[in-house]
């Protein structure tokens, strides 16, 4: 939520348990905070970030079923436990100005396949996964390779060491979020990415990779977004 306000996100709001509602809205006062049973996927959304921290009961696949046959034409970042559960339904939801973002070990959930066999080819199984599911596929590794179509492949370049930690991921697709209002759905990625590795370089100068967390990437994120826009 806060590396999407600090994407450009005018307004966040986070669908949580009923519990953690409350918990989400006092720890920072510019998100917005609802219990996921009360949400609506056409409430006017301009973008929805689906899949972090959302879990894997059966009534969390029943709810998020919900909202992808009520969404409107709002995109999608389809990210961690959506990613998760667009594997075990098997079908092509994704529409083209959505973006998915899976690392080695979804995408190899997302083909029915290894991470030993996605690692073995990393570029067709990328392009293998984004032709069976539609949308832009943001493949993760120590990079990035962005897939959106047969023609279509931007590759960038790796972070620092420190970035493999919890919720990074989550910053990622936060980014995207914030910048798909505003771009297309390739643009949005390719940006996303590249403003994600800059400010983990930013993260790794002041506090080396040792203890370096997600959130001090999302600190990072104005100072990324200032230094592309200046070169």
């Amino acid at each position: 939520a806060r590396a999407a306000l600090r994407s450009g996100a005018g307004l966040v709001t986070v669908a949580t348990a009923e519990s953690a509602a409350g918990l989400v809205a006092m720890s920072d006062p510019a998100v917005m905070s609802v219990a996921r049973a009360h949400i609506r996927a056409d409430k006017a959304y301009d973008v929805v970030v689906a899949g972090p921290g959302w879990g894997l009961t059966d009534a969390d696949g029943e709810r998020l079923r919900s909202l992808v046959s009520s969404r409107d034409e709002a995109p999608w970042v389809w990210d961690a436990d959506a990613l998760t559960w667009l594997a075990r339904w098997g079908e092509p939801l994704a529409r083209p100005n959505d973006v998915l973002t899976p690392h080695p070990g979804e995408l190899a959930r997302l083909l029915g396949c290894t991470s030993a066999d996605v690692l073995a080819d990393f570029p067709s199984a990328a392009g293998e996964a984004q032709a069976k599911l539609g949308g832009v596929l943001v493949a993760k590794t120590t990079g990035a390779l962005i897939v959106g179509g047969v023609a279509t492949r931007r590759f960038t370049p790796s972070g620092p060491p420190g970035m493999a930690t919890a919720g990074s991921g989550d910053v990622l697709a936060g980014i995207i979020g914030g910048l798909l209002p505003r771009h297309p759905a390739l643009d949005a990625a390719t940006i996303a990415t590249l403003v994600h590795v800059t400010a983990g370089r930013a993260a790794e100068h002041r506090c080396g990779n040792t203890a370096m967390t997600s959130g001090d990437v999302v600190t990072e994120l104005g100072q990324a977004f200032s230094r592309l826009e200046a070169s």
